[in-house]
């Protein structure tokens, strides 16, 4: 319904993502804490209190609210409800939004029983960012009745995106899953009612989201009332307005008539734009021009480009979504120019709408990840392994066969590539990347291998990432062992627990020996299989 709402939910997970990678760095600085000895095939009682003692310093770090944010991450992949009292001691008092975060999602994520009075409350004192991530958390941990309390408070916040993101995961969301189900009087009944409420709301944007889905579902009459005015030259100035930036961003067809006789009451001037007289409203003729370039109009497309020009975020945004509608070559190069915008909102927006254009090409997508941001990079590279991964791979694997740039597109992939999706990239990448984890440089064979681990996990790939001594790949390698196979890698988790050097390679190594003996390895005295000292696959 609106390209706003991934944007905004992707931002919320790169938070995280930043907090990560700041971390590795700050954590350069952190001494390691003492080791305690411990009998070398059980989980004895020393041994948890050094565990818990890693855990423990971590959250305890106030002075560095990245440490404790990373902290609250490990104890969310564990996932232990007998850890919540370390998330219970941040969700309220910290001063970090970041760790406030963190600390709700370990809650949602282990059912904490008080959870609704924790999450409104902390949702009712939160700003605006941090209201984002809460609603994110919940939407991916929380229950049905829990989500519809936030969404509805988010609805009646006064933050439009924020509203816009709720409107979306509440409304929509339930509206497409009873279409699905095909609950009929569901929709007749309370859906169309709740959603129609919408249309006259204050924000067009949202306003538009609600008549869209009206109409898309077959509710067309829904769209009279914003006809009507907009055909009326007598209507209030700011009604017919509102009616006209409602309907052209809901795309609805039936007001191109009322659209185009605006225009016509203009006049073509040299340069080929629109000269608007002074009797006529400038933000209306804008308004229709933009809806009938969204319902397909190529005639006026120089005049909607024209209007991105000292456009504001919202207006430029406004601009691209309606050239995203058209189905014209030109429009899809005026995104594409878009996605190199010195603004990051309206970058990230232009990727989601080039992406949805019949006319975008991958290699558009190549050319500018390299010039990005990080957080326009992910988009960038969701995008190339949604919809052309064998021509990214191609990309990519004729990048890996070069020694310069080499290491930097390494780095990319380890960065940017984070999800089954994504991996699948990789697959096509297994020769290159066999290659450089073999003999490559050492830089360059650890980074190959830790991404070859992703498709192909066996021995070898293992081997070959458990000697990185690099704190960035070391510590996703721990991860990634800690997700797989905790109890097979028990003994490579106690080795790094009592001598790591840094704090986080002690963190995750203690999140794994946790998980380890929960899934039984307590009592194990016999050798696991493969080399002593080195990691092993999931049997």
């Amino acid at each position: 319904m609106t390209q706003l709402a991934p944007n905004i939910r992707m931002k919320a997970r790169l938070w995280a993502g930043g907090a990560r990678r700041c971390l590795v760095v700050c954590c350069l600085l952190i001494l390691c804490i003492g080791a305690l000895s411990c009998d070398p095939k059980t989980f004895g009682e020393a041994e948890r209190r050094e565990v818990d003692t890693v855990l423990s310093t971590g959250i305890g770090f106030s002075s560095d609210p990245y440490v404790q944010a990373e902290t609250l991450r490990v104890l969310e992949i564990i996932g232990n409800p007998a850890l919540n009292h370390h998330a219970e001691a941040l969700v309220e008092s910290s001063p970090s939004p970041m760790v406030r975060v963190a600390a709700l999602r370990v809650l949602l994520a282990n059912d904490y029983k008080d959870i609704r009075r924790v999450a409104v409350r902390s949702f009712n004192e939160a700003k605006s960012p941090e209201k984002m991530a809460i609603l994110e958390a919940v939407s991916e941990y929380g229950s049905a009745q829990l989500r519809r309390v936030l969404t509805g408070r988010a609805l009646n916040s006064s933050d439009p995106k924020l509203r816009r993101v709720a409107f979306e995961q509440g409304p929509l969301s339930r509206l497409r899953q009873a279409q699905a189900q095909k609950k009929t009087t569901y929709l007749q009944n309370t859906l169309f009612p709740e959603i129609g409420q919408f249309i006259d709301d204050s924000d067009p944007v949202l306003g538009a989201m609600a008549l869209r889905a009206l109409v898309e579902a077959g509710e067309e009459e829904r769209a009279q009332p914003m006809l009507a005015a907009l055909s009326d030259p007598k209507a209030p100035r700011a009604k017919r307005l509102a009616a006209a930036e409602i309907l052209g961003r809901a795309r609805v067809a039936a007001a191109s008539d009322s659209f185009q006789a605006i225009v016509d009451s203009t006049q073509i001037g040299s340069t080929g734009l629109l000269v608007v007289p002074e009797r006529i409203d400038k933000a209306l003729v804008r308004a229709a021009t933009l809806g009938l370039v969204a319902n397909g109009n190529t005639d006026l497309l120089v005049q909607a480009q024209s209007y991105l020009e000292n456009a504001s975020v919202a207006e430029a945004i406004e601009v691209l979504e309606a050239l995203s509608a058209n189905p014209s070559e030109d429009a899809a190069i005026t995104l594409k120019i878009a996605m190199q915008d010195a603004r990051p909102e309206v970058r990230d927006v232009a990727v989601d709408f080039y992406a949805g254009h019949k006319f975008a090409e991958a290699s558009a997508f190549m050319e500018i990840m390299a010039q990005s941001d990080f957080a326009t990079r992910r988009l960038l590279a969701e995008e190339l392994a949604t919809h052309y991964p064998k021509q990214w791979a191609k990309d990519l694997a004729a990048k890996l066969g070069e020694k310069e740039g080499r290491l930097e597109t390494l780095a990319l992939l380890r960065d940017v590539v984070d999800n089954d999706a994504q991996n699948k990239v990789l697959e096509h990448l297994l020769e290159p990347l066999s290659a450089l984890a073999g003999a490559g440089e050492e830089k360059e064979n650890a980074l190959a291998a830790l991404l070859l681990l992703r498709v192909k996990d066996d021995a070898q790939t293992r081997a070959l990432v458990a000697a990185v001594e690099e704190p960035a790949t070391h510590y996703a390698y721990l991860e990634h062992l800690v997700r797989s196979a905790p109890r097979e890698n028990v003994e490579y988790f106690r080795e790094n627990l009592h001598y790591g050097d840094l704090y986080v390679v002690r963190l995750m190594s203690a999140a794994g020996m946790l998980l380890a003996f929960e899934a039984g390895a307590a009592q194990k005295d016999e050798p696991a299989e493969g080399a002593p000292g080195l990691p092993v696959a999931a049997e």
